[in-house]
């Protein structure tokens, strides 16, 4: 054999070589990829604040606790929060705890989901977030200086709800009964006039026809209390909110005269 054709098999010898290596260099990236089918894992904590007595929108906190992937570093698995609203699935802010405020009742189910660089997903189910409205709404009655008749044919108040969804309100109920010179009378709410009942306080609280009045914005409310006369008036007035929490009675005693 000749030095030339020598040199010339040695040559393309190497050629074929570079071209292994070449090959080899690019093929273990795609190839993990494509071999990693195991979702990323995470241990996080549901933290409800089911026991606070604090009033308003209940909070609720989800701690991160571990996270993790075979191939994808911690940092690079994408985290995302459902807090089972409607909203879908929301990016994880910075950081290994996050909390959420919830302005309205029922039941709602938080969801964490990971992801890897591979695509690979996990969805983890931390429980449900029940909401409800345990707080008692508030009510006031406004009294005038004056004790005349004509200054109390107005019952204006206001209330308040301060617990979950505050604001939604029931119509207030105001009760209405008088002592005059002729006995006890009761005021009908529906038609409002009074009618004459007798001489026993308490049947003519019974006998008295609430009045429901809507409450306006800022929670201000007011109602007519027609034909008044002098004598010993007496209001009571409460409100519910839409869970059925009641406000206690407000009862408001005041002698009229000219």
């Amino acid at each position: 054999m000749s030095t030339q054709a020598l040199r010339c098999r040695c040559r393309m010898s190497a050629a074929v070589m570079l071209a292994v290596v070449s090959s080899t260099l690019s093929f273990p990236a795609a190839a993990l990829t494509a071999l990693d089918d195991t979702p990323p894992t995470g241990d996080f904590v549901l933290i409800s604040a089911v026991d606070s007595e604090s009033q308003g929108p209940l909070v609720v906190e989800v701690v991160q606790n571990a996270l993790s992937d075979d191939t994808t570093p911690d940092a690079d698995i994408v985290r995302d929060i459902n807090w089972g609203e409607g909203n879908g699935f929301r990016s994880w802010p910075d950081g290994d705890q996050v909390t959420h405020a919830y302005d309205d009742l029922g039941t709602f189910a938080v969801k964490v989901r990971l992801r890897d660089m591979a695509g690979n997903r996990a969805v983890m189910v931390l429980g449900n977030v029940t909401v409800v409205d345990r707080d008692e709404p508030t009510l006031r009655l406004d009294q005038p200086r004056s004790s005349t008749p004509h200054a109390w044919r107005t019952v204006n108040g206001r209330v308040k709800d301060p617990g979950v969804g505050s604001g939604v309100l029931r119509q207030v109920r105001v009760k209405a009964y008088q002592r005059r010179a002729r006995g006890w009378f009761a005021y009908d709410g529906d038609d409002r006039s009074w009618s004459h009942v007798g001489e026993q306080r308490k049947q003519t609280r019974l006998a008295a026809v609430p009045a429901w009045v809507r409450a306006g914005e800022g929670g201000t409310f007011s109602m007519s209390l027609r034909g008044l006369r002098p004598g010993r008036l007496v209001i009571r007035a409460d409100v519910r909110d839409e869970s059925g929490n009641r406000s206690p009675t407000v009862v408001v005693k005041r002698s009229l005269h000219h």
